[in-house]
Formats: structure tokens, C-alpha cells, sequence
């Protein structure tokens, strides 16, 4: 089963190697504005949290969030999500339910994150387009 856990500075630092490279997977693909090093000081200063996908002992991919304040109440934006090639597809709703727990934890009203899909590539008014996903938190 797959669960999420949340990381301290010391288990970010302890795994940097592992996520610097997962982090910088994720920019090369989607043409990110940032460094990993911008991710690292983030959760340094506190304004970002890490958690790290395990199944069973193995650790399988991790997701640093940061919080966004809505008028009505408190999203939750999933800045990083990566995963070892191979591991997410199978596990994907088992990773979801784990977010959701998160969430829910959190008093979260939503989860939020935003991606530059293929096909929505292209230039307009001198911007590039990108997609937001959202997805409100079930507390039912």
C-alpha cells in the first residue's frame, strides 16, 4: 500500500541527491522557472513541505506543496510530484487517496496544481499557455 510521509529539513537534506535529480526531471520537462535549489529553500524556510511515496519500505517518488489561501478557505498547491519511471501508473489511485488523507488533515478545501500540457504549447499575447487543475477535497 502506498502511503505519504511527511519529510523534515533533515530528511529533505538526507534525500536531496534523489529529489534534486527528481526535481530537475520535472523542470527539463515542463520548462519550469525555477531551480531545485529554489524548491530546497523553500521548504528550508519553512514555506513549503515535502512528503515522500512509500510502498512498503521502498520509497517511490515525492511531492513538496506549498499552501495557497483562497477566500473560502485553504488550497493546498502541489508544486512537485515525481515518481520513479515505472512505479506511479499502477499506484496512481493509492497516491491519490494518500493526497486526499493529506488534504483532509490539512482542513484543505481543494488540491490545485498546474501543468503546460502537450498541445497547449503554443505562444499567445506572448505567454505561454498552461492548464490548472483543481479538485475539491471530499469530506464526505
Amino acid at each position: 500500500m502506498v502511503t505519504l510521509e511527511p519529510l523534515d529539513v533533515a530528511g529533505v537534506y538526507l534525500r536531496w541527491d534523489w529529489m534534486r535529480a527528481g526535481i530537475q526531471r520535472v523542470i527539463d520537462k515542463t520548462a519550469a522557472h525555477y531551480r531545485p535549489e529554489d524548491v530546497y529553500a523553500r521548504i528550508r524556510a519553512g514555506t513549503a513541505w515535502a512528503y515522500v511515496y512509500a510502498d512498503g519500505g521502498d520509497e517511490i517518488g515525492f511531492m513538496v506543496l506549498t499552501q495557497e489561501p483562497d477566500p473560502d478557505g485553504l488550497a493546498i498547491f502541489v508544486w512537485v510530484l515525481w515518481c520513479e519511471t515505472g512505479t506511479a501508473v499502477s499506484r496512481r489511485s493509492e497516491m491519490y487517496g494518500a493526497m486526499d488523507t493529506l488534504a483532509r488533515a490539512c482542513k484543505a478545501k481543494r488540491i490545485r496544481w498546474h501543468s503546460s500540457l502537450r498541445g497547449w504549447e503554443r505562444e499567445r499575447y506572448g505567454t505561454k499557455v498552461a492548464v490548472v487543475f483543481e479538485r475539491e477535497v471530499d469530506y464526505g
